[in-house]
């Protein structure tokens, strides 16, 4: 990317004199980007267009002379789980761990990086989910891909043995996860 480029992903008409101006500049362009991230449901399909922004502005920022600081190595976020219970329950608990990472910067490079992970600990969390769940059936309802199932109230269900919430929760998050797999496998 040339300059020209750079500062034109980057809204600017000319390259700022001092560093931190371009610095601030960047993460004014970072800063809408990683508020999705924290306040949105992890759907692949609607993260990757963000990604790609964050991407643009990071090579953007390396074009201009900044570049990022080294950062520790992302940690990966393994979901896995016997039950139901056990893996709504480490889904959130990764899903805090991944969003207070995002929370901490305002680095692009870093961001992308927990970002890839959060998609790859989704994709993991629907596949077990639908393991686990495969004895239920989904929801006759119209789902949106980004109506997921809030985890912590389908946990609460299931541990107040509330089965009516539970499964209706299960129905709608066992159809979302097939619409998303259609949509991503179109046949």
């Amino acid at each position: 990317m040339n300059q020209e480029m750079a500062l034109d992903v980057l809204g600017l008409q000319s390259l700022p004199e001092d560093e931190e101006d371009l610095i601030d500049q960047i993460e004014e362009q970072v800063f809408p980007i990683r508020e999705y991230f924290l306040r949105n449901p992890v759907v692949s399909i609607l993260h990757q267009k963000r990604i790609r922004q964050l991407e643009r502005i990071q090579a953007a920022a390396e074009a201009l002379g900044v570049q990022a600081d080294q950062q520790d190595q992302i940690v990966e976020l393994p979901i896995s789980a016997d039950d139901l219970k056990g893996l709504l329950k480490r889904y959130e608990e990764v899903l805090m761990q991944a969003r207070l990472q995002i929370a901490s910067t305002m680095q692009p490079k870093v961001i992308t990086s927990v970002v890839h992970t959060l998609l790859q600990m989704q994709e993991a969390f629907e596949s077990r989910f639908m393991e686990l769940t495969d004895h239920l059936d989904e929801s006759e309802e119209i789902i949106k891909a980004s109506e997921h199932v809030e985890t912590g109230v389908l946990l609460l269900a299931l541990r107040n043995d509330d089965q009516a919430t539970a499964e209706e929760m299960i129905g709608k998050e066992r159809k979302r996860i097939n619409v998303l797999r259609r949509l991503k496998h179109p046949s």
